[in-house]
């Protein structure tokens, strides 16, 4: 950057001397256009070209891949799940494994699931069979990342429960992430159809994507 900034300047030199030499001329007829070309030309094409080229497109690809190792998604299938549970439950198909590619890496997480959501309902982001979020203050569920509440065991309705998480577990051994709901307020559980409602003819499914981050 700085050899370029400095053919610049001297371009900048090249064509003031020009400009004087053309004012010059109306002046003094001896000065003639061979006169002028003789001026040191200090930027050819030669010394552009030769200048490093420190960005190229697979540079840029080469930087996107190292910045996003690696991308993953699951979807559940095109069936209803029900869940009657006090404990969360798996939410079929939404299961991932990843072997970061460095210690450093973190992991954004994104889910989306449909359904009834009856009564009180919560879901979770897990991994390794453990919730990433250990809140307390939830009745339903601590930890959960979504909560919704209709106060009823109403299975009629279709919700949905939008998460987002960013991860940094520091290891480079394997990550099983996986989605869970449930719908137990207070040790009660309800009815929780997931990727449809009670009269399977809102047919939604459910997803889970993961974007991978490299650290420093």
């Amino acid at each position: 950057m700085r050899a370029l900034w400095d053919h610049i300047i001297q371009s900048n030199e090249t064509i003031n001397k020009l400009i004087k030499a053309v004012k010059q001329a109306a002046d003094y007829p001896e000065i003639t256009p061979e006169g002028i070309g003789a001026l040191p030309n200090t930027t050819t094409a030669e010394d552009i070209g030769a200048l490093p080229n420190t960005t190229t497109p697979a540079d840029i690809g080469a930087a996107a891949a190292n910045a996003i190792p690696s991308v993953h998604f699951a979807i559940t299938p095109a069936e209803r799940q029900t869940i009657a549970s006090v404990n969360p439950v798996l939410v079929n198909g939404l299961e991932i494994t990843i072997t970061p590619k460095s210690v450093n890496s973190k992991f954004l997480i994104m889910a989306v699931v449909n359904g009834t959501m009856t009564h009180v309902a919560s879901s979770l982001i897990y991994r390794n069979g453990f919730p990433v979020l250990t809140h307390t203050g939830n009745t339903n569920e601590p930890g959960a990342q979504a909560t919704t509440y209709y106060g009823n065991d109403i299975v009629t309705n279709m919700l949905q429960h939008t998460m987002n998480y960013m991860d940094a577990p520091q290891t480079i051994e394997p990550v099983t992430y996986d989605v869970r709901c449930t719908a137990g307020w207070s040790g009660t559980a309800h009815t929780l159809y997931i990727n449809d409602r009670n009269t399977s003819d809102m047919r939604t499914p459910s997803t889970l994507t993961i974007i991978e981050f490299a650290g420093d």
